[in-house]
């Protein structure tokens, strides 16, 4: 006893130590006078409570001998017919008790079968429950592809119709641009035809007034060399005067070359131009003053001039054919040039 309340007392220290190290000092401060008083009280209560402890197991054993021996003696006292209807009593006790225990085997059979299908039920609405979310996992998931599918469709669908709308605004612009530009080409055929008609029908009636002509020139050449004598003192200013001419055709046939290559001032310019030959012929009036070599000089300037506009309508036919011809083939090329972009641009637009 001793030992254990020493044990005790070192085990409250150590708790104290570990939770309270102020306590531990405390305890440590005390005076080891008291320590040993309390020492000797604690050893003469311990040596006082094993001598009452030995007295109870003392009085404890004498009480079991003595029931242990008043048992004995009730025994013996029982007579035999006690003892077999303590038999009887204990058969019936014995076969009630077999009763309980198959009553009790049943109902544990009972039980443990009620368990089993209530233990399969569960199975089976587990099994039911866990196919049910499996299958709505499932059709979760389906719904969930749909969508996405229908998404990335759409995404498809627009982006297509984002590139055809793009692709039927390029071909509506490239047609638009090849309509303007067809627009802006002018055409050259009507263009020559309806400068030029006219003049060429002038001129081609002239050329075939040409014979005549040449034969009135002849008789007017003949009927000149037998007057020429008389126009010799004019002769340098006839030269002269032709020069002035042969200057001022050219100028004409410059200015007309100019007026077809103008199509906006052609029609100022011809004006000018025979302005021009009226002052060259009212010119070479003053100098012929003779009747005679007026309208000869007239007739030739007129042939002169048919001949000459002739020839350049001829050239500026040829050249205005080219010109024709380069811008055709110019606008076949740009036109080409524009179909190949477009086509570039589709498929790029496509890919």
């Amino acid at each position: 006893m001793f030992r254990d309340r020493k044990h005790k007392l070192k085990g409250l220290v150590d708790d104290t130590a570990h939770a309270h190290p102020l306590g531990v000092q405390f305890l440590l401060d005390i005076p080891l006078v008291q320590l040993k008083e309390q020492d000797a009280k604690i050893a003469q209560v311990s040596i006082e409570i094993e001598e009452a402890q030995k007295n109870l197991q003392d009085s404890v054993a004498s009480k079991y001998d003595k029931l242990w021996h008043e048992v004995v003696t009730a025994l013996e006292r029982m007579n035999s017919t006690e003892l077999q209807r303590f038999q009887e009593a204990l058969s019936q006790r014995s076969q009630q008790s077999e009763q309980r225990v198959q009553q009790l085997i049943s109902y544990a059979i009972g039980l443990a079968t009620r368990a089993a299908t209530d233990k399969r039920e569960a199975d089976v609405k587990k099994a039911v429950i866990s196919r049910w979310k499996e299958r709505a996992w499932i059709g979760a998931r389906q719904r969930m592809a749909c969508r996405s599918l229908s998404r990335l469709f759409r995404i498809h669908l627009r982006r297509h119709f984002a590139g055809f709308q793009q692709v039927l605004a390029w071909e509506i612009n490239m047609e638009r641009l090849r309509t303007e530009f067809r627009n802006s080409l002018p055409d050259v055929e009507a263009v020559v035809r309806g400068a030029v008609s006219s003049k060429i029908k002038m001129l081609e009636e002239r050329v075939n007034t040409k014979d005549t002509v040449i034969q009135k020139i002849q008789g007017d050449v003949e009927r000149l060399s037998t007057k020429a004598e008389e126009f010799q003192d004019s002769a340098g200013a006839l030269r002269e005067r032709s020069a002035d001419l042969a200057q001022i055709l050219q100028q004409v046939k410059d200015e007309v070359r100019e007026e077809l290559d103008r199509e906006a001032d052609r029609e100022g310019r011809l004006q000018k131009a025979e302005e021009l030959v009226s002052d060259v012929v009212e010119k070479m009036s003053q100098v012929a003053r003779q009747e005679e070599m007026q309208s000869i000089m007239k007739d030739v300037l007129l042939i002169w001039t048919a001949v000459k506009h002739l020839d350049t309508a001829k050239a500026d036919k040829r050249e205005l054919d080219a010109l024709a011809n380069e811008a055709t083939i110019r606008a076949q090329s740009m036109y080409s040039r524009m179909v190949q972009d477009g086509d570039k641009r589709n498929i790029k637009f496509r890919n």
